[in-house]
């Protein structure tokens, strides 16, 4: 759907809406602009230096590890479990 399309959807229901109903829309907007912001030039820097770091460890466990026992020996040292 072409966006001038959308657009003009948004505005025939932004009509709709009660004026003393509006300042929830504004607030709904206001918090989902988060949800699209492209992140900032340092997040994308920290971001690929966590991956490159991570990288590092690429390899070194083996497929042999009983993820299930390890989960029990974590939670038995943790909060003095047993099955």
């Amino acid at each position: 759907m072409p966006y001038s399309v959308m657009l003009e959807n948004a505005h025939k229901i932004i009509d709709q809406i009660p004026q003393d109903k509006m300042v929830y829309v504004l607030q709904f907007l206001e918090s989902a602009k988060g949800l699209f912001a492209q992140p900032a030039e340092d997040d994308q820097a920290k971001r690929d230096a966590a991956f490159e770091k991570l990288k590092q460890f690429q390899g070194i466990i083996s497929a042999d590890v009983d993820f299930e026992q390890e989960k029990q020996n974590y939670l038995d040292e943790k909060y003095g479990l047993t099955k």
